[in-house]
């Protein structure tokens, strides 16, 4: 961690440029992980049942789940919920 703290301040922090090129890039990165982590972990896992015992807390946390490439209503995919 230390290394690269003093890399940075070498290379990169003498410059506005360089560190607003540094900030876009990480997030290009962590925006495109984000998107392909989803797109390749296809695992739908189906919703759970409301039989009663849910709390609301977790009756809005089934609402906020992410049904993306999987079965609307029916599953949820993992990795997209998170």
């Amino acid at each position: 961690n230390e290394m690269i703290t003093h890399w940075r301040m070498k290379h990169i922090n003498y410059s506005k440029t360089r560190r607003f090129l540094e900030v876009m890039c990480i997030s290009t990165i962590v925006s495109l992980v984000s998107f392909l982590l989803p797109l390749a972990w296809v695992k739908c896992t189906p919703i759970p049942e409301d039989d009663g015992s849910f709390s609301e807390s977790q009756l809005e946390l089934l609402d906020d789940l992410v049904a993306f490439r999987c079965v609307e209503g029916k599953e949820y995919n993992e990795m997209a919920s998170l």
